[in-house]
């Protein structure tokens, strides 16, 4: 299949230089095939033509999602997300996140192979890497069982760079709009700054969740350099406390304490997963913690589970009465802060950053506290 798919990937790309539409023509499915049927999941995996380049993708869907033609009605639309992974890494260290969320929250998953972002390069491949993410956000927003309207973006590492980047380049150029971003554990570029300053407030806001500093993520260099510049575009805060009760555009950011680079790199996954096939880097800085794994997890499903299905109760079909009951994520839709409602369910393993630059601050970050 290979010589076939890089022959029209060829041809294809050839086509898109005299077109007048090539921005939007340059992501073309190739090849898409169902690789698994659950009982709630349909798994499919193929490949994807980014500007004559063929890509491997996942992509996650719940059985009930009616993949049919253009008119699908639009309740019958389910939420949508794209994953980025990071720098040299694949799509495969986030399928047990993909599938994990595709069945918790009823909603279209899809993780793609960032070319640009499994190479070493310069700005070029950064700005390469920006692009992929918008084509494959546009590609996935256009697909008949997808909600544009819920459509949110998620990122890991530099993955999480180019995620916000590609949200603030779609919301100028207009042609899709992202709902919200979910960013674990980001590593910025020297780009990302400028990205983050001219990002405007997200429907349903912006999750950031950090470890704690260390080399992998530049001493920390998402929380120095860019959550001040975010706090900057969005009225000069971020979330700080409980008190932003129904107002979703403040950017939520919280460290999981004592978590490193691979925790993160691991929410979602499941146990047999975590160190089922080290890598280099895992064997040269350990595997991800469980624990800790699952409370990057925990919160980034939380926010996605009030942001996608408030007043979406066709959404919550096969959830029973108790369960909605008991998960205070479903209960209520947004009449309660994320925030708040994140430190009610783990205390102190995160603390809430503020928007100050300087690590020198005269009250140390706020911990949540158990209620």
């Amino acid at each position: 299949k290979i010589p076939e798919i890089w022959t029209r990937c060829l041809a294809r790309s050839v086509a898109s230089v005299v077109a007048p539409t090539a921005g939007l023509m340059a992501l073309l499915k190739v090849d898409l095939r169902i690789s698994h049927v659950g009982l709630d999941i349909l798994e499919e995996r193929g490949t994807l033509c980014v500007d004559g380049q063929p890509r491997l993708v996942n992509l996650f869907s719940p059985t009930g999602s009616g993949v049919a033609g253009p008119g699908l009605p639009e309740e019958q639309r389910k939420p949508a997300l794209l994953f980025a992974h990071g720098f040299l890494r694949d799509r495969s260290k986030h399928l047990g996140l993909a599938r994990r969320l595709c069945r918790a929250l009823n909603a279209v998953v899809l993780l793609p192979d960032i070319g640009p972002l499994q190479t070493f390069g310069g700005v070029d491949l950064q700005a390469a890497a920006v692009r992929e993410v918008a084509l494959h956000a546009e590609w996935l927003a256009g697909r008949a069982e997808v909600d544009p309207a819920r459509l949110f973006l998620g990122g890991f590492s530099a993955g999480g760079a180019a995620v916000l980047e590609a949200a603030a380049n779609l919301q100028h150029e207009g042609r899709v709009r992202p709902s919200g971003l979910v960013l674990l554990d980001p590593v910025p570029w020297p780009r990302t700054v400028a990205a983050a300053g001219s990002l405007a407030p997200l429907p349903s806001g912006l999750l950031t969740l950090l470890s704690e500093p260390s080399m992998l993520t530049q001493g920390g260099a998402f929380r120095q350099q860019i959550v001040p510049r975010l706090a900057d575009a969005h009225g000069g805060t971020v979330a700080t406390s409980g008190d932003e009760d129904g107002d979703t555009s403040a950017p939520v950011v919280l460290t999981v304490v004592g978590a490193t680079h691979m925790d993160a790199e691991g929410a979602g996954a499941e146990a047999t997963e975590l160190g089922a096939a080290p890598d280099i880097m895992s064997l040269f800085l350990g595997e991800a913690d469980a624990k800790r794994a699952q409370h990057f997890y925990v919160s980034l499903e939380a926010f996605l589970a009030r942001s996608m299905h408030v007043g979406r109760d066709e959404d919550s079909e096969g959830v029973s009465a108790q369960e909605m009951e008991d998960d205070p994520f479903r209960k209520g839709g947004r009449s309660g802060s994320l925030l708040s409602t994140l430190c009610s369910r783990l205390g102190a393993a995160v603390r809430v950053e503020d928007g100050e630059a300087t690590p020198e601050r005269a009250q140390p970050p706020q911990a949540c506290v158990q209620s």
